[in-house]
């Protein structure tokens, strides 16, 4: 018991650690992909929005900075330019006038005394006028004149310059503003055009990249989940393998004794027997008709316009004969024709015919006239032949057509018009194995090609067709082919739950495989003429297959019985163990195979 708990740990250990290595990856990239998918699809409607919005809100700040705020700049540039141009003049003209003012009026209050060392003389402290008095005068006076014309040249000088810079000043900054307000404009435009011209193009590729992500990442996560599913079939490859090696060989060898137990293999032939019962119970109860509806050639306009038209009709009141499985029909039916007086011969009409069909009997007609109508009734009995498809015996139901035709007359001359209340069958029939699910009928003309070299050479003439649904309501078919035939499968089926090398195994799986032989007979019997196989002709190959390889094994077992004999004692246990093992793996697999056969048969 330790031991088993010790092997099983560690087989869970690394049963969890492949887990994590093989399938753990592909999970995340698969929930990765599956994520990317969820959040595009939500965030793309507000993408889009955001997008718009964005877009939108740029052409109108950009319409908007064009008509109101690039009129107010450039009006304030023009501001500025009048304010700077009008000071500088002002200050021009103000320093030219104070200029003249100071070069013409000022008195001389700079530089009028004498010099130093002539204030010192003793001559002029005395009030002397003596020579060196005249000199100092002279010296002076000459002193005011350069003094004069040196602070003329200088205030000319500064005039001048300002006169000069000042508007120098102006036009440079008048330039500057100018120059700051363009690049402003051609910086702005630039960015408004680029935003409004550029911006549906960088949508549409933004849409692009959104469209080729939606649409390849399920391609991903599709090639997300394939590679979760091989990492998975990987991993149970691994697992076995895995657990073969650390101490799994137990765990299988319970399982594989929870698999000789009479509980289950008795379990396993019940849910046989009743996944048999439900697959044939709902193939009996599909209702198919394999006969393709018939229809004539449809009466053109054209046609319709130069020809007589005959409203015809037939209520079927019994079938002497009524069988599917040897395409055997006899009706007992009363056929009649409508016609405007005086338009058709009694004649003509009386020359109806059945397609694939031979009248026994037709009675006069029976004439009755109601205003400018005339109606001819005929007592027929008809037997028909019918196509009929036998692929689904004995489970599908069957389509009859009834085809009334009139071949001594063409198209042009007459047709058939039809509604679906002119035709009916008798409730009183008596059929208890089929019941009428629906009805349908077609009027118009039928088209022999006469010579198959010569598309012109044919002859056509009216037709009606119509058609009865007639459904399977009877099991007792069913259950008289099968149920004797799967008795006979299932006891060689039970070879399987005796004993490997019980001595009655070979027999009854030799009595299973002749009796299913044999029982080909009854088959024949009463499947229905056909050429191709049915499919209680497939259900019954395969009981046989199956049958043929239980008898194949019980063979085989039969011959390694002899030879274990003669083996030592532990040889002989390992053999049949062996045998054992076989056995039970082969029981699984004809179980398998006719339950997917079956399924598959019914299927195709």
């Amino acid at each position: 018991m330790q031991k088993t708990i010790v092997g099983f740990a560690v087989f869970a250990g690394r049963f969890t650690r492949l887990l994590k290595d093989l399938l753990w990856p592909h999970l995340k990239v698969a929930a990765k992909a599956v994520w990317r998918v969820i959040k595009v699809v939500l965030y793309f409607p507000f993408l889009l929005i955001k997008t718009i919005v964005l877009w939108v809100w740029k052409v109108v700040k950009a319409i908007g900075w064009i008509l109101f705020i690039l009129p107010f700049k450039v009006l304030l540039w023009i501001k500025d330019l009048v304010v700077i141009g009008a000071l500088s003049v002002w200050y021009a003209i103000k320093v030219m006038f104070v200029f003249f003012k100071e070069f013409l009026r000022r008195p001389m209050r700079e530089n009028h005394q004498l010099p130093s060392y002539a204030q010192d003389s003793p001559v002029y402290s005395e009030g002397s006028v003596g020579a060196d008095a005249k000199k100092t005068a002279k010296v002076s006076k000459n002193s005011k004149k350069v003094s004069r014309i040196t602070w003329a040249l200088g205030r000319l000088t500064i005039g001048v310059k300002e006169l000069i810079t000042w508007p120098l000043i102006a036009i440079r900054f008048f330039f500057l503003k100018l120059h700051g307000g363009v690049g402003f404009l051609l910086v702005n435009l630039k960015t408004f055009g680029l935003g409004i011209f550029t911006f549906p193009f960088v949508f549409f590729k933004k849409l692009l990249g959104i469209l080729a992500l939606v649409a390849f990442l399920p391609f991903k996560a599709l090639l997300a989940i394939v590679g979760v599913i091989v990492a998975g079939l990987a991993f149970i490859g691994m697992i076995f393998s895995k657990g073969l090696q650390v101490g799994s060989k137990r765990i299988a060898r319970n399982i594989f004794e929870f698999l000789r137990k009479p509980v289950f293999q008795f379990s396993l032939v019940t849910v046989t027997i009743m996944a048999v019962s439900a697959i044939l119970w709902g193939e009996y109860h599909k209702k198919t008709f394999p006969e393709p509806l018939q229809k004539p050639v449809a009466i053109t306009e054209a046609i319709k316009g130069v020809s007589s038209n005959v409203e015809a009709g037939i209520f079927i009141q019994n079938f002497p004969t009524f069988d599917f499985y040897k395409n055997s029909f006899v009706i007992d039916a009363v056929v009649w024709f409508k016609f405007p007086l005086g338009t058709e011969s009694l004649d003509t009409i009386g020359r109806f015919s059945f397609k694939d069909g031979q009248i026994i009997s037709r009675s006069k007609p029976i004439i009755t006239q109601s205003e400018n109508m005339v109606t001819a009734r005929y007592q027929v009995l008809a037997d028909i032949k019918t196509y009929l498809d036998y692929r689904n015996f004995p489970f599908s139901g069957h389509r009859l057509h009834i085809i009334l035709e009139n071949r001594s007359v063409s198209p042009r001359e007459m047709t058939f018009e039809v509604e679906k209340n002119d035709y009916g069958i008798s409730d009183t029939i008596a059929m208890p194995s089929w019941k009428v699910t629906n009805m349908y009928v077609n009027s118009g003309y039928i088209y022999a090609l006469v010579d198959p070299d010569d598309k012109t050479m044919g002859v056509s003439y009216p037709a009606v067709v119509f058609a009865i649904d007639f459904a399977n309501n009877s099991i007792r078919t069913i259950v008289a082919l099968f149920l004797p035939m799967f008795l006979i499968f299932l006891l060689g089926l039970v070879t399987f739950v005796t004993a490997v090398l019980d001595k009655y195994k070979m027999q009854l799986s030799a009595l299973s495989m002749p009796s299913l032989v044999l029982f080909r007979l009854v088959v024949e019997a009463q499947s229905p003429n056909r050429v191709r196989f049915t499919q209680a002709d497939s259900i019954y190959f395969l009981l046989v297959a199956l049958s043929l390889l239980t008898l194949l094994f019980n063979t085989y077992v039969l011959i390694r019985t002899k030879r274990i004999g003669k083996l030592p004692k532990k040889e002989q246990e390992r053999a049949e163990y062996l045998l054992t093992f076989m056995n039970n793996i082969l029981f699984l697999i004809v179980v398998i195979a006719l339950i997917g056969g079956l399924v598959y048969i019914f299927m195709a």
